[in-house]
């Protein structure tokens, strides 16, 4: 991951006191046929990369102050609605993004990454909780909400310790039509799902629902699993004269983000009725054998098209979404054996704009599209390009351009002293865009800002800024580790008002990454303990340590200086009972 570039755009990531040492891996073109096995036939393969993306709420509108997890880290979203998690560990074949917000129901999404260490793109709109009705919990009850009907037992709802919940219960209820523009945006997961065979299959939604069930002081409830609640749901009109006359029922399997096949529903009218045994999001889905793609979106100067989303639509109407990440590259699954029209979108908010479409398919297995040229038309997207000098007005050959074009990040290696990025711009009007450029050979940088509308923006720059150094230097039973930025990476991210994190990666750009993050209790001089623990090459340490703060950061820019002292024992093996010495000095600068 390009980390080590990310200094200057201060987010407050909230990180796992943890350290880690791990070879980069290749790309795997043939693990993605998952191997069945007696639970989750998804492959456990797990990679390093980086997320970033919007929150929309009902109206898409950005949500500010959302909680985003991936992988063992969580950030909040910032005024704008983005996020960006970058050095994530998740699995290759599903990864998971789980966004929670006081109101809504879980907004979850999962995806496969064509290729490790890139940064990833997705943007996922909430669903407010809103409740369809009240029963009484002793004697049950009938909901009609706007599109489906409930009916409850009596004594059906059950408290966290398992006895019946006798008050009042309020049903929460937001159904998702597969017909809404939007609906890949709301839709939980990728429409993977397990079946009753344990097998990894596509889905074909004809409808989908969010419940739950709280008391009248606001307590999650759940239900008795010995009943049933008995349901029927309106089948979406577009898909009624294809809706087939028993469909089988799926759940959201939260933890590894795939739906799971659970009983069926019959046809009736122009409804589903079925029974529910468990309250999460459902849909009501056929399955089909899934084929595997792969593809790599550029321009016509063979610049990668970042964080563009491809639709494939079958001969029937529906249609599965995947994102390109930062270097144009999307992997996705399809229908085996069918042919498939393939739409390239520029999509951004409510922005949304088909840029290229193309027949592909019928595929079996896994294939590949190689490169897919695209040149878009005037307005649609924003392209950056300029060259990159010294001070000496040579051109900076190890360097990297970071671009920040509406609450998305862009960033490319500098070739030959130029770089070129295409963004996603949705309207034809004015907007902000930030730039910032490192030489990293000689550790200087320039930082621009300018206003441009969607046509082609020349930025040429030149790096002279010496980039204030922030450096940590450990010792962690006799050995040393030394690290300096920007070549690395030591920063400091506020958690909250008296929880701080500072992360430490040794030379992000090699193949064996080294990192460190140490949890701090607060920043004002004198003594404090935390506990920390160390993930090293085959040994995993914890234990309690001390810190020292030697000189404050009160303000933005100032240098936090402390030094750190502690004894750590294996936390994975109880029987070696060695301690092990961690003693050093970390210099870092405070940037909010």
């Amino acid at each position: 991951m390009f980390k080590n570039v990310l200094w200057w755009l201060a987010l407050p990531l909230v990180l796992l006191s943890a350290c880690d040492k791990s070879m980069v891996t290749v790309k795997y073109p043939n693990e993605i046929v998952p191997p069945v096995n007696n639970n989750n036939p998804i492959p456990t393969q797990q990679v390093k990369t980086g997320i970033q993306g919007i929150i929309l709420d009902e109206n898409n509108r950005p949500v500010q102050g959302a909680s985003v997890k991936a992988g063992q880290k969580t950030i909040s979203t910032n005024a704008k609605g983005y996020f960006l998690l970058d050095d994530i560990t998740v699995v290759k074949a599903a990864a998971v993004v789980t966004v929670t917000k006081s109101g809504y129901f879980d907004g979850i999404r999962t995806f496969s990454i064509p290729a490790d260490n890139k940064l990833q793109y997705v943007q996922i709109q909430l669903l407010p909780k809103k409740v369809a009705g009240v029963f009484d919990g002793a004697t049950g009850g009938n909901i009609t909400a706007s599109n489906a009907q409930f009916i409850f037992r009596p004594n059906h709802v059950l408290n966290a310790d398992n006895t019946p919940y006798t008050g009042k219960v309020s049903l929460y209820y937001a159904p998702i039509n597969p017909e809404r523009a939007d609906f890949a945006d709301i839709m939980p997961g990728d429409l993977r799902g397990i079946n009753n065979g344990n097998a990894l299959v596509g889905l074909k939604s004809y409808g989908m629902m969010a419940l739950e069930v709280r008391g009248a002081a606001g307590e999650k409830l759940h239900l008795d699993s010995s009943m049933s609640v008995t349901f029927k749901v309106t089948i979406p009109a577009t898909l009624l004269s294809s809706a087939p006359a028993t469909i089988p029922l799926w759940h959201f399997d939260e933890k590894i983000g795939v739906w799971r096949e659970e009983g069926s529903a019959n046809k009736v009218g122009d409804s589903y009725l079925g029974s529910l045994k468990h309250f999460s999001t459902w849909t009501h889905s056929l399955w089909f054998w899934p084929a595997y793609f792969t593809a790599t979106l550029q321009n016509e100067t063979g610049s990668p098209l970042a964080f563009f989303q491809i639709k494939m639509t079958r001969q029937d109407g529906t249609s599965s979404f995947d994102y390109t990440n930062e270097n144009g590259e999307v992997q996705g699954v399809v229908p085996a054996n069918e042919s498939l029209t393939m739409t390239v979108v520029k999509r951004h908010g409510t922005c949304e704009m088909e840029m290229l479409s193309r027949k592909v398919g019928p595929w079996t297995a896994f294939n590949s599209l190689g490169i897919i040229k695209v040149t878009p038309a005037a307005g649609n997207t924003l392209r950056i390009s300029g060259t990159v000098t010294n001070c000496d007005n040579n051109p900076v050959t190890n360097g990297i351009v970071n671009v920040t074009v509406e609450s998305k990040l862009y960033r490319a290696l500098l070739k030959n002293g130029t770089y070129n990025i295409t963004a996603l711009h949705c309207e034809a009007t004015a907007t902000d865009v930030s730039i910032n450029a490192i030489d990293l050979a000689t550790n200087k940088t320039i930082a621009r800002e300018l206003t441009a509308v969607s046509v082609d923006q020349v930025a040429d720059l030149q790096v002279c800024d010496v980039i204030e150094q922030s450096t940590a230097s450990l010792i962690v039973d006799g050995t040393s580790y030394t690290y300096t930025t920007p070549a690395d990476i030591v920063d400091l991210s506020s958690d909250t008002s008296d929880v701080y994190r500072v992360k430490i990666t040794k030379n992000p750009f090699g193949n064996i990454k080294e990192s460190c993050v140490l949890i701090l209790a607060g920043l004002e001089k004198g003594t404090h303990v935390r506990n920390m623990h160390l993930n090293l090459p085959n040994v995993f340490l914890g234990g309690d340590y001390s810190y020292t703060v030697t000189q404050e950061a009160p303000r933005k820019g100032d240098f936090l200086i402390f030094t750190i002292n502690g004894k750590l024992r294996n936390a994975q093996d109880y029987t070696d009972t060695r301690l092990r010495t961690i003693s050093g000095t970390v210099k870092v600068k405070r940037l909010w």
